[in-house]
């Protein structure tokens, strides 16, 4: 029985977490859109942020000053499976000298239950492309261009049964690309571009898509020079065939230190 006077029910409130309200825009109706927080305890940068989720829903009262039993503060649950969080950054390490630019970024790795699941006769599955760009004043001088000079997928560092333990342990398996430095330097003179612009460099992850492939390995005294091998059977999923796969996570364009 409820009567009047009688003091508020607060059991339950906390059993769910609340939605954070998004700003209204585009015209928008405010209070229409919610953004889902991060489980408790999991930070962005977790490596769990690259599974698949499942959360329940349920509208309810979460104003103590509404009045509510704590058997009807909730409605029924909706349970919602395969919800994907951002995932952790990707961050692209580079290496440069007179010989050519050097690039490398960690792939993707699954986790259960709080350890690494890694298989190297299968893993990676995904693909890891590098985009090089010079920096070039605009013809206005209003601003500065990021131009593509080339893209060029990596390939695996050695990841065999000695040293499988040694890269995870170290943060796990990574892709390598070089772009030596006649490359880049024909690159910049075909667009009429000074052999000294600055550059930068980013890191593309790419969702598996079909058949998986079987990729070279590499190590960074023998990674291949030249034109990029292409770990697709020639395909170009950022150039011609950019909107065919899936972007899993891109890194922060990163700038490239002077030849030491």
């Amino acid at each position: 029985m409820i009567f009047p006077g009688q003091a508020s029910d607060d059991s339950g409130i906390g059993a769910m977490t609340p939605l954070i309200p998004a700003v209204a825009n585009s015209g928008g109706t405010q209070g229409t859109f919610f953004m889902l927080p991060l489980p408790l305890g999991v930070t962005a940068e977790d490596p769990q942020l690259f599974g698949f989720w499942t959360y329940e829903f349920r509208v309810g009262h979460a104003n103590p000053k509404w009045w509510s039993t704590a058997q009807g503060r909730f409605g029924r649950p909706l349970r919602v499976s395969g919800i994907q969080h951002p995932p952790p950054t990707l961050i692209c390490s580079v290496n440069r000298t007179d010989q050519g630019i050097a690039v490398s970024a960690p792939y993707a790795t699954a986790v259960l239950n709080g350890r690494r699941v890694f298989n190297p006769a299968h893993d990676p599955q995904t693909e890891i492309w590098f985009m090089l760009y010079a920096q070039a004043m605009q013809a206005d001088g209003a601003s500065r261009r990021n131009i593509l000079l080339g893209h060029a997928a990596g390939v695996p560092l050695g990841q065999d049964t000695a040293t499988a333990g040694a890269a995870l342990s170290a943060g796990g398996p990574r892709a390598y690309r070089e772009f030596p430095q006649k490359e880049v330097i024909a690159w910049l003179n075909l667009l009429g571009l000074a052999q000294t612009s600055s550059l930068s460099v980013l890191a593309v992850e790419l969702l598996p898509f079909g058949q998986v492939q079987t990729r070279t390995e590499a190590s960074p005294a023998a990674a291949p020079r030249g034109t990029a091998d292409v770990a697709t059977s020639g395909a170009d999923p950022l150039g011609v065939d950019l909107g065919s796969r899936r972007i899993l996570r891109t890194s922060p364009l990163t700038a490239l230190p002077a030849i030491c």
